[in-house]
């Protein structure tokens, strides 16, 4: 009987070891596809800015920018314009309001982490829409910004008094974004 104890207690140990190895690969296997998944994800956005690349004719100016991310609550779009070889950067920020507020200023990216980039002088357009009002904003950028969107999810937007979301997926692809936009020429 103790004979039996011993080879039921090994093959448990064994069987153990064995799902230990199997379940070690499988989450290996697992990191790889997501690597994977993000240099695809990566590469598709990366040529998805490229296809929208704009030379205009008269200045030689070139502009590049991001599709529109979000609802149609709330969106978010980055610009790159290169003038004579200087690239001036822009985030546009569009969500909804239901009441007028004319002349404001004012606009705050909450990110995932708590942080704050604040534009105090950002300049708010409104329009009547389908929605209400529709509060927008298109905010010049530093190199300090850009690392900032580049590095951070954004979870909500503010222009003026309305906010603006953006959900986890929209943050992530946005940040990718952001983060090859300044390679791209």
């Amino acid at each position: 009987m103790l004979c039996l104890n011993i080879l039921v207690m090994k093959r448990l140990v064994y069987t153990f070891l064995a799902l230990t190895v199997a379940l070690s690969s499988l989450a290996q296997t697992s990191n790889t596809e997501e690597a994977k998944y993000a240099a695809y994800l990566d590469s598709t956005l990366t040529a998805e800015m490229i296809s929208r690349r704009e030379v205009d004719e008269i200045s030689n100016q070139i502009s590049i920018d991001s599709p529109v991310i979000g609802n149609p609550l709330s969106t978010i779009h980055i610009i790159k314009n290169i003038n004579k070889k200087k690239a001036t950067y822009f985030v546009d920020l569009m969500t909804q309001g239901s009441t007028v507020f004319v002349g404001w200023k004012g606009a705050i990216l909450l990110f995932t982490d708590g942080t704050k980039m604040k534009k105090p002088n950002a300049k708010i357009g409104i329009a009547v829409s389908e929605y209400g009002y529709r509060y927008t904003a298109s905010i010049s950028l530093t190199q300090a910004d850009l690392k900032v969107l580049a590095s951070k999810d954004i979870d909500k937007f503010r222009l003026s008094i309305f906010d603006g979301e953006l959900n986890t997926k929209d943050a992530g692809i946005f940040k990718i974004y952001a983060r090859n936009l300044v390679k791209l020429k």
